[in-house]
This record gives C-alpha cells, structure tokens and sequence, in this order.
C-alpha cells in the first residue's frame, strides 16, 4: 500500500505514513479518511478544539491505489488521471474569470478581467482552456479526482450548451441580415 500524498510504501495495517505522516483509517466500503493535520486544517479549518475536522470521500479501488490523487497531488506521469488533468477544460475557457475564481484561481480570474477591457482576455482564457484543469487540482481545493472531475463535467457542459447557444444566436442574426438584404 502506498501513501496517497507522498507515494511512499505503507506496511499494511499502519495508521501512520513515515513519510510524511498522513493517517491513514478505513471505514466502512470504500470509505478512506486521509489528511495530515496542517492539510486537513487548511481544507475543512479547525473546530473549537483546534483538532483537524476530517471528512470521509468515497473512492474507487484505482483511486486508492494511484498515489496523488488526492488533494492535488499530480497522478504519475502517463497515467490517465494525468492525461486528463492535461486535458482542455472547456469550462475554463469560455468562462474564464468566473471558472478562475471558483476553482480558486484567484490570480486568472484578476488577469482575465484587468485584460478584459483591452480585448485581450482570450489570452488568459487559451490558458484556462489549456492548462486549467491542472491548476485548479493543484490547488488541492478536491477532496479526490473523481469528485474534481464531476464538477469539471459540470462547468464544461455548461461552456459548450453556452457556447452553441453563441453561436446560433449568431448565426439567426447573419442569415436574417443576409435574408433583409436581398429583399431589400
């Protein structure tokens, strides 16, 4: 078994990883509750007691074990889960400002809109698009890459179904111009 921050071996059975010293406990199913205390802390903060509040994330069996899919850890190179972190992410591409800042990438989102006004905004937004989706799983704002993908299914549904709608309204709008000038 390996460690799912550092990939470093785990004996079976330790609740502890060496490494760095992530815990490790197993719930019922597929449940796996994993965090080092400064992590846990920074993700879900601290209750009154100052101990870290862990929450439980269901995983499939090739998440537990690929080590770095979980809180923004990047999977091994070559992996699927890396080619898919590599992928364009159509969410942060039309939306760029608003995918920016809810996939906390507060520095994209800024950019987008101080370059808005002088009509260079597609350049973050290629960016976004680009290389997106593996700097918001970097920010280790996901509990797990299945998770990170669902939302990411979400915002690039939304993109293209916002993106074709563009592009018909367009198109209506060029073929009725078209249609009035060879009337008139």
């Amino acid at each position: 078994m390996r460690c799912f921050f550092c990939g470093k071996e785990m004996e079976q059975g330790e609740d502890y990883c060496q490494g760095c010293g992530a815990e490790l406990k197993l719930g019922s199913g597929n449940d796996i509750i994993v965090a080092p205390v400064d992590l846990a802390g920074d993700i879900y903060g601290k209750d009154s007691a100052e101990t870290p509040i862990v929450k439980t994330e269901p995983v499939s069996s090739a998440s537990v074990n690929d080590p770095g899919v979980l809180y923004g850890k990047m999977p091994e190179t070559g992996s699927d889960n890396a080619k898919y972190l590599q992928g364009w992410s159509w969410g942060g591409f039309v939306f760029s400002w608003l995918w920016a800042f809810c996939n906390g990438l507060s520095f994209w989102g800024i950019l987008t809109l101080l370059l808005s006004p002088l009509c260079l905004s597609v350049i973050p937004a290629l960016v976004l698009g680009a290389k997106g989706r593996e700097l918001a799983w970097k920010t280790g704002r996901t509990v797990s890459l299945e998770k990170f993908r669902d939302i990411q299914k979400k915002w690039d549904a939304a993109a293209l179904i916002f993106l074709f709608f563009i592009i018909g309204i367009v198109l209506i709008a060029v073929l009725a111009e078209v249609l009035g000038a060879n009337r008139g």
